[in-house]
């Protein structure tokens, strides 16, 4: 049964900028409980398949049932729109997105602005097979690790919904390494393989382990020419122990960024961080 018809046409009336006419009728008419998260198309959307949506420029995008909350928040929250301002669309920059997940941010980005090249970084690898899906013809650079500030690995085994995690230093990830349900994640030290300063703007979302990296005593050095950083913390990360938000915002600031809150909740947030570049 269709729900909140006023919600889901504000909804739709965002997303036109970007969807095609075909796309919004998909959506319009789609029987969903809910507008937000894992509900959006129900819940045999949720577990039974995926959904694809063309866009005004003819590229398609593949989704699950979960990530439409991210659609919604990336197209129609304005998450993003102080990069979009503070970098004129991120045109002619060489942009990361750290944590890609299926690449709704990278396609938000080619769609509303001009990035040169955009350099995709996904661990997961049911959300790198819709990343490749996803960003098909787009000028990106694929790399399925996650990042750290130092090499690691573990193993991921994903039972339906439900995911579990066994890190490589534990007895029990050993044992389990040889099954063949279990899917391993190689860690780069982000500094050793992207070398200095890469990135003219970076997108940061990656689930704790950016407390590492801006506490490691390169991240000045590998930031120096960044214009813009989008980060989303989270408390479950090993630095700091107390005041994350403040934390990261300091840390920007001894980096030389100006920052600014896009949100906050009790366990995460998003900060950006900006400058002129001379």
């Amino acid at each position: 049964m269709i729900t909140q018809i006023p919600k889901r046409i504000a909804i739709l009336f965002k997303l036109r900028q970007y969807f095609s006419p075909g796309t919004l009728v998909k959506l319009l008419v789609a029987d969903f409980d809910s507008l937000k998260g894992v509900h959006f198309l129900g819940r045999k959307f949720q577990s039974d398949g995926n959904i694809t949506l063309k866009t005004r420029a003819s590229s398609l995008i593949t989704l699950t049932g979960r990530d439409f909350g991210t659609l919604i928040q990336i197209f129609c929250d304005d998450e993003y729109e102080k990069l979009h301002q503070i970098t004129d669309g991120c045109r002619g920059l060489r942009v990361a997105d750290l944590g890609a997940n299926i690449g709704m941010f990278s396609l938000w980005l080619f769609l509303s602005g001009k990035p040169s090249e955009i350099v995709c970084v996904e661990p997961m690898p049911q959300n790198f097979e819709l990343l490749k899906l996803n960003t098909s013809n787009l000028n990106v650079d694929l790399r399925n690790f996650g990042v750290s500030n130092e090499e690691n690995e573990f193993y991921v085994s994903f039972n339906g919904p439900g995911t579990t995690i066994f890190p490589n230093s534990t007895s029990q990830s050993k044992e389990k390494s040889v099954q063949s349900d279990l899917n391993r994640i190689q860690i780069v030290d982000i500094f050793e393989h992207f070398g200095e300063h890469p990135f003219d703007v970076i997108k940061m979302d990656i689930e704790g382990a950016e407390g590492p990296i801006f506490a490691d005593s390169r991240f000045p050095n590998f930031v120096k020419n960044t214009k813009a950083i989008v980060l989303e913390w989270h408390t479950k990360c090993p630095y700091p122990q107390t005041n994350h938000e403040e934390w990261f915002k300091k840390r920007l600031e001894e980096c030389g960024f100006e920052v600014s809150r896009i949100f906050a909740r009790e366990n995460q947030g998003v900060l950006i961080g900006f400058r002129s570049i001379k």
